[in-house]
């Protein structure tokens, strides 16, 4: 088996660490496209999360509202003596018309 000189080992040591560079800048393209794809995936789901969490939030509101309209209600017919006597009175109150 022929030596090689050294002109050509270096030549092949050139080459390996081309090929690795190669490699990296291979690999490091997909892995930066990934981390982007996922960042605004991320991105996504947190704006989704947070669309939802007001949602509930108003949700949560209005039905608080409606059972402090109801709680009322019930207060001001309790008060009644009879059941005709201040139901005008009450859809008044309530803002409803008779």
């Amino acid at each position: 088996m022929k030596t090689l000189t050294a002109s050509q080992a270096k030549s092949i040591t050139n080459a390996k660490d081309q090929v690795n560079a190669a490699a990296n800048v291979m690999i490091e393209t997909p892995l930066e496209l990934i981390k982007c794809i996922l960042l605004k995936h991320e991105t996504a789901v947190i704006e989704v999360m947070k669309e939802l969490h007001e949602e509930k939030m108003e949700l949560k509101q209005q039905r608080d509202e409606l059972l402090k309209d109801a709680m009322r209600y019930r207060f001001i017919k309790s008060l009644q003596p009879s059941p005709e006597g201040y139901d005008a009175a009450i859809d008044t109150a309530m803002g409803e018309k008779t």
